[in-house]
């Protein structure tokens, strides 16, 4: 096949910067935000591009606590979406649940909540009676619903987390801030559930119980849209998420001193990702989506379009030092499966490889038989 190369400067360039060197992170490994930070494990990561902003023991294996509500959370909203229940449907509280201990929402055996309930009271008050119903609900028991976590934590790619119980209460169930930062972009893919991690206060069964979100974030930080805090064996932990212009933030800590210390050290790490790095989204020039010429085909062009690309963060003004040069097959042979990677646009900065992005066919061309071809060739004599 020939190439043809083209090469431009692009004045505001996207560049996909996954374990990118160059300028993107260029002071160092955390670029000074972790200075101050006293928690033993931490993640900082941009959801949308998936980049890691700093970390400090990340794969280190913790207790997972309260976060393991989370994971019940999901599986509940993708139930929910997927119309295996609804969030007016009623549960009826087991002696199981009844019997879980505090943070609890004081559920009583045969008790009817509905499902919404359930979730509001898991998200924002962590509570573990309501985590075992709402288990039950989904799976038909606890035990199967541990199984669907850890199914689905595989899933992820959690590859450090392994769920014993729903509540988080078993030491077994462990996990590290990396699979946390996972876990927490699939859990915010699904809108409905952000008005519960956003909420303040609510009430539940019928009024008698109040829930208090354990996030304060929620409350006293700009675009703060969960997810959940929890204090355990003298020790604090927070997944804290951050919307903000066009990135979303998620910080993960644990381990750290004191409540004050760790809400303090989260709003310190978020103003710092925030004053010092941007998202960008691609701008692919027109001509490196045209049609390409396809020999023996049933078409004689293929249609092309440029992978999806969610963006990339960079430093702050780095973005107009940046350039890009395409690789674009001239004319490719049949048959081409949609989706084939016919050429790529490689992206540099000073000089440095960035990323790429993939230039692929938007359709199916099939190879042109000989009974086709004197199909074509009759009907290109009918046009004379």
């Amino acid at each position: 096949m020939l190439i043809k190369k083209l090469t431009a400067l692009v004045i505001s360039a996207v560049l996909l910067a996954a374990g990118a060197a160059a300028e993107v992170f260029a002071e160092d490994k955390d670029g000074g935000l972790l200075d101050g930070v006293s928690a033993e494990s931490v993640c900082v990561r941009e959801l949308g591009t998936g980049q890691t902003v700093c970390e400090r023991a990340a794969d280190k294996t913790v207790s997972m606590g309260h976060f393991a509500k989370l994971m019940t959370a999901l599986i509940c909203a993708e139930d929910i979406e997927s119309g295996k229940v609804t969030l007016a449907e009623k549960v009826s509280a087991s002696s199981y649940a009844n019997s879980m201990p505090a943070p609890q929402i004081w559920l009583m055996p045969g008790e009817r909540v509905a499902v919404e309930e359930l979730l509001q009271s898991i998200i924002m008050g962590n509570a573990n009676d309501a985590c075992a119903a709402l288990a039950e609900k989904l799976s038909g028991s606890a035990e199967a619903h541990v199984f669907r976590m850890n199914e689905r934590a595989a899933a992820l790619g959690m590859s450090r987390t392994h769920f014993e119980d729903c509540e988080g209460l078993d030491e077994r169930t462990v996990t590290t801030s990396a699979d946390l930062c996972l876990l927490s972009a699939e859990v915010l893919k699904h809108d409905m559930l952000e008005k519960y991690f956003t909420a303040w206060q609510e009430r539940v069964r019928g009024g008698e119980t109040e829930l208090v979100n354990t996030n304060r974030l929620v409350r006293d930080y700009k675009g703060a849209v969960g997810l959940k805090f929890f204090a355990l064996g003298g020790k604090c932990n927070i997944i804290g998420a951050v919307r903000r212009r066009d990135m979303l933030v998620c910080a993960v800590i644990v381990g750290s001193e004191s409540r004050e210390k760790i809400f303090s050290e989260a709003e310190g790490l978020f103003d710092g990702v925030f004053e010092r790095y941007s998202v960008y989204s691609p701008e692919i020039a027109e001509e490196l989506t045209a049609d390409i010429p396809v020999a023996h085909g049933r078409k004689d062009a293929v249609r092309v379009a440029a992978e999806e690309f969610g963006g990339v963060l960079l430093g702050r003004g780095t973005a107009s030092r940046a350039e890009y040069k395409a690789e674009i097959s001239e004319r490719v042979v049949a048959p081409i499966a949609e989706g084939d990677v016919l050429g790529r646009v490689v992206y540099t900065l000073d000089g440095a490889e960035i990323t790429e992005i993939h230039i692929c066919a938007a359709e199916a061309v099939e190879r042109m038989d000989m009974r086709y071809g004197i199909y074509r060739a009759l009907c290109n004599l009918c046009k004379f």
